[in-house]
């Protein structure tokens, strides 16, 4: 995962911070769920206000989202440097084709042209 220029996270951190920012928004959609629960569980019968259930709870998204990145940012520059660094952005040179064995003439499902024997037909 390629944080900045320079930074650069593999393996477990990487996975760690991708499971973080990914799950940031399903997690404070399950707190709300839980705390509107919890407000109409103490409501006790009476109808819910949802005005004053907003601004009891209007912060949650402010503070989770900026924690959340706190977090990340601490996991990645804890993360041990090295390894795939260097070899970022950069290309890879391209060597040979790989060689492969010849083909089998004994091999009944070898296409008739992968080899040099003559093509069963006789092209016009």
């Amino acid at each position: 995962m390629t944080l900045t220029r320079r930074l650069v996270v593999v393996g477990a951190p990487a996975y760690a911070i991708g499971i973080l920012l990914t799950l940031t928004f399903p997690l404070l959609f399950g707190i709300g769920l839980l705390l509107g629960v919890f407000e109409a569980a103490m409501a006790h019968g009476q109808p819910l206000d949802p005005q004053r259930f907003m601004q009891k709870y209007w912060y949650l998204d402010l503070v989770a989202v900026p924690v959340m990145l706190l977090i990340v940012a601490i996991i990645a520059l804890a993360a041990p440097k090295g390894g795939e660094e260097e070899n970022v952005g950069q290309e890879r040179p391209l060597g040979p084709p790989p060689s492969f064995p010849p083909p089998d003439p004994s091999n009944p499902y070898a296409s008739p042209y992968s080899d040099s024997r003559q093509p069963p037909f006789d092209e016009a």
